[in-house]
């Protein structure tokens, strides 16, 4: 019997490492991997028919509650069309009080930030979150955080058809 949890204790152990391993090492290295990117891509056009270009992303995880996302550029349209652009993006989330359903935005920011939230959501076939009634559980805590935009355009219609539209520069 004893030799019975001592393997089960082994077994669990050896899981558990794998699960650390996994996070730390092999999801930092797929997220940055060309071959994984291009799947992502060619998965994105088949799926949606939307073009997407994601140049040199990185993960950095660790065995804090903290992960931290990079990348160079990230753009997305259909037909020509732009729907999403980010260029040197960065961000540091904080997920010390996930079981509080809270999470921490640390940094926020990049050089050229470009959304048509509509066009984004017809795109993958999402309703608006307009007409949606499903509210996240979750709050976003942005107090203390480090947030910039060097160049920022945001395009939205509200349900009532008003145009959204925010042009800004240097926001820090």
């Amino acid at each position: 019997m004893k030799r019975y949890f001592l393997k089960l204790f082994i077994l669990i152990l050896i899981l558990f490492f794998a699960a650390i391993f996994a996070y730390t090492k092999v999801l930092p290295f797929l997220v940055s991997n060309s071959h994984v990117i291009s799947i992502v891509e060619k998965t994105a056009k088949k799926c949606a028919n939307v073009d997407i270009i994601i140049k040199a992303p990185e993960l950095k995880t660790g065995l804090n509650p903290i992960i931290e996302v990079n990348t160079d550029k990230i753009f997305v349209s259909k037909n020509n069309e732009k729907l999403f652009a980010v260029s040197d993006f960065d961000l540091s989330v904080s997920f010390d009080e996930i079981l509080k359903k809270k999470i921490k935005i640390n940094r926020f920011g990049a050089d050229k930030f470009f959304i048509d939230v509509d066009n984004l959501l017809r795109a993958f076939k999402i309703d608006s979150p307009n007409t949606s009634s499903n509210k996240s559980d979750f709050y976003f805590d942005f107090y203390d955080s480090v947030l910039f935009l060097n160049e920022c355009y945001v395009s939205y219609v509200l349900d009532n058809g008003t145009k959204v539209r925010l042009k800004a520069t240097n926001l820090n």
